[in-house]
């Protein structure tokens, strides 16, 4: 049976029927973007309703972090932490609960579209000139608050090559690998805040050198994991050697000289790939694996 609690104001009475007790009938939190300063914004949003109780409700959300408050039901802007509510209906009734709001890091991700490779998801192999298509499948990234015309996504075919940019996840990137050798694709994704993250694929190519007249010896680096060097030997200046994890990740590059080229390598066990690029026309002169 409800109960029924009677209001008199002046002249008016007012009847209102007791039932339900004052609950939430739901409260929530839209993740916010990671940020990489403390004066950038997350865009994170709270939100909360109540039923029961005697309407109207009047709410008041704490930011436990910084203290600031607001009265809305809906509270937007907000970045990572913890936030106090509590609803009050019109006879002082209160409940109070507490929201924490995660953060929303970058993960970039790529598939590959090709009828020209094999394997995958992160190495690929294939016969030049192999076309491929990236597709771009990042996420945490768009901003729906955000500008337009923001640059979120820096694509890079091979390692030396020219870098392209994407303001939209709808952008794929499309590369023909015209020569051999062993290539690797990277594509940051970085969100409005400049939090990034970045994904590497490997592309094993056989096929013709790009400049089949340059030769350039490095099919015997000698490894020294004691002393955590290398010895490269090069007939030529003006070449850059880069070495990459199997994940396809460059982990350093070094400028070769004519002769024997001794370089620090302060890296796991296991084994690498590599390549030698001519740091003039960017082309590559030498690609392969060795053991560390």
């Amino acid at each position: 049976m409800k109960k029924h609690l009677f209001l008199w104001l002046g002249i008016l009475c007012v009847n209102i029927a007791i039932g339900q007790e004052l609950e939430f009938s739901f409260v929530g939190f839209d993740p916010a973007y990671c940020r990489t300063a403390g004066y950038q914004n997350g865009n994170g949003v709270v939100y909360a309703s109540a039923t029961g109780g005697v309407p109207a409700y009047s709410f008041l959300w704490t930011d436990l972090t910084t203290g600031e408050t607001t009265t809305n039901s809906t509270w937007g802007g907000r970045n990572p932490g913890c936030y106090e509510l509590s609803i009050t209906d019109m006879v002082g009734t209160m409940i109070t609960t507490t929201v924490c709001v995660d953060s929303l890091n970058p993960v970039a991700n790529m598939a590959v579209i090709s009828d020209d490779v094999l394997g995958g998801p992160i190495y690929f192999t294939g016969n030049a000139p192999a076309t491929v298509t990236f597709e771009n499948l990042s996420l945490n990234v768009p901003d729906p608050l955000g500008p337009d015309g923001v640059i979120r996504y820096y694509f890079k075919p091979t390692g030396a090559a020219t870098t392209e940019t994407a303001t939209s996840l709808a952008t794929d990137f499309i590369y023909t690998y015209e020569y051999g050798g062993v290539w690797t694709a990277s594509l940051v994704a970085k969100n409005i805040n400049g939090c990034t993250d970045t994904v590497y694929l490997s592309f094993t190519i056989d096929g013709p050198s790009e400049v089949e007249e340059v030769e350039v010896n490095v099919t015997n680096i000698i490894t020294n994991a004691l002393q955590q060097t290398l010895l490269v030997g090069s007939q030529l200046n003006n070449v850059k050697l880069y070495v990459y994890n199997l994940g396809g990740q460059i982990l350093v590059s070094f400028p070769l000289v004519e002769g024997i080229n001794e370089l620090q390598f302060n890296q796991p066990k296991g084994m690498y790939i590599y390549e030698i690029r001519n740091e003039v026309t960017d082309a590559q002169v030498g690609s392969g694996t060795f053991m560390f």
